[in-house]
């Protein structure tokens, strides 16, 4: 009886081991499981939740647990090309002020549930909302601090509808974005970065650290704007497009309270025109620079061959910002506002500043415009100046020269005259404020211009946005005559 049972299993061994090599391959997928179509009446909007959030006066309000409040909303951020990571951005589906907020989620590859688009409502019962410069946080309250909601409550409190469409946008102008609009989808046309920045990388330069800011052009309006990337998004290594675009994305705020746009993929720019709307650069051919190489301040050669001194203005003699006018300087701002440049001293220096911290213009334009400066009776003319920059915030000092400015009719608006950009090395900064030292333009060749020139300097900042302080020393022209 034993050696029966013996052979048995014996033969059930070798059936199950021959008999599945028999049965033929079969492609299984896994079922789709379709989100149900939920009816739920929705209590409030963003819109309403984040108003009773400042009216409330806490720095964090944790809604009740006694009782469910739904919101609906739309999500409008993506993770899968890396350029989030555990947070969810939604808005208000439709209506007039339309509001935005971001949800902290402990999830990765959330949009395989969250897809952009995707209609959502949100159960704020027992969550908790901050906000700080317009950008508000939905999450758990863990003391001072709103922190992600783990992956297990996610159902809870954020009911998937099944309903999918896409968010409401309007185009609407650079100048015109406000903290209103953070953490919403907005779209702005005629879009370039700037030349400078032609052959770089999303986010893949060797400065780049967490999350690199790009400048933005606009070609019709001057605020200064900026595209946020991930270094861990999955473009970050695509060269910037170098020709005109149309922009969908994201306005959020970067951790150091930058306003910045940002893409779900590359697909959220769409191309208008392969022309660009640069600035006119004035770049003249460089002579021979022989003996004209250096900022006299920083030369231990006093020997300048046959080369003279047109203009030089280093401020020590004024002794309050009025009297830069005094001096010949025009100080000027283009929206008639407050933000100017402002005499300084540090170290036994003094040194003129700008910057748009604090001064609660959404677009600061400040010009400072130097004395006429005769070119006609020399050549080989060089400019030199020198700057020091406070954080890297993009380029928002720049460089120009007129022969046709009027400093008596041109005086309430620059832009009457005709002015050219010239390619000046101006400092950018530090990742975290530190920068202590001036930097050298190095010469800037003005051999092509003939007559009586000014030189200007122009800020472009705001506040909110990029608000990079600027400081200015050591104006210098030299050439030779003829």
């Amino acid at each position: 009886m034993e050696s029966y049972f013996i052979k048995l299993k014996n033969l059930l061994l070798v059936y199950m081991i021959f008999v599945p090599a028999c049965v033929p391959e079969m492609d299984f997928e896994a079922p789709q499981i379709e989100n149900p179509r939920i009816e739920i009446e929705a209590d409030t909007r963003l819109y309403v939740l984040i108003n009773n959030y400042l009216q409330g006066g806490e720095e964090i309000h944790t809604f009740s647990e006694a009782e469910e409040i739904w919101a609906q909303a739309i999500v409008v951020s993506s993770d899968e090309a890396g350029n989030f990571y555990k947070r969810l951005i939604v808005q208000d589906v439709e209506g007039p002020d339309i509001r935005g907020l971001s949800i902290l989620i402990d999830l990765r590859s959330s949009y395989a549930k969250y897809p952009f688009g995707s209609m959502l409502y949100i159960n704020v019962e027992g969550l908790s909302l901050f906000g700080e410069n317009g950008s508000f946080t939905l999450g758990f309250r863990n003391r001072d601090r709103v922190e992600a909601i783990p992956e297990s409550l996610l159902d809870r409190f954020l009911v998937r509808t099944g309903i999918q469409a896409h968010p409401q946008t309007e185009i609407i102008q650079a100048s015109k974005l406000s903290e209103k609009n953070i953490n919403t989808r907005v779209r702005l046309k005629g879009l370039q970065f700037e030349r400078e920045d032609l052959g770089q990388t999303y986010a893949a330069e060797p400065h780049d650290a967490y999350n690199a800011l790009r400048p933005l052009k606009i070609c019709s309006d001057p605020a200064p704007l900026f595209l946020s990337t991930s270094v861990y998004a999955d473009f970050k290594f695509e060269r910037l497009p170098e020709s005109t675009f149309e922009l969908e994305g994201l306005l959020i705020r970067e951790y150091d309270n930058q306003m910045a746009l940002v893409l779900n993929d590359p697909d959220d720019l769409k191309m208008e025109s392969e022309s660009r709307c640069d600035d006119e650069f004035l770049e003249c051919e460089p002579p021979d620079k022989s003996g004209i190489q250096v900022n006299h301040k920083n030369s231990d050669d006093e020997k300048f061959y046959d080369e003279q001194t047109l203009y030089y203005e280093n401020f020590e003699g004024i002794q309050y910002t009025r009297d830069l006018e005094k001096i010949g300087w025009s100080n000027l701002n283009s929206n008639f506002s407050n933000g100017r440049f402002v005499k300084r001293s540090e170290n036994d220096n003094t040194f003129v500043r700008v910057s748009a911290y604090g001064t609660s213009e959404s677009v600061m334009e400040a010009w400072l415009i130097s004395p006429e400066i005769d070119l006609d009776l020399t050549q080989q003319e060089y400019l030199f100046f020198d700057s020091r920059a406070t954080f890297n915030e993009g380029r928002l000092l720049s460089v120009w020269i007129s022969t046709d400015y009027d400093g008596d009719t041109d005086k309430d608006d620059p832009g009457e005259a005709t002015w050219y950009r010239l390619a000046a090395k101006v400092s950018e900064g530090s990742s975290d404020g530190s920068n202590e030292k001036f930097i050298s333009s190095e010469g800037i060749s003005l051999d092509c211009v003939n007559g009586k020139a000014r030189i200007a300097f122009r800020y472009l900042g705001g506040d909110p946005g990029p608000s990079t302080n600027y400081d200015l020393d050591n104006i210098l022209i030299r050439g030779r005559f003829q």
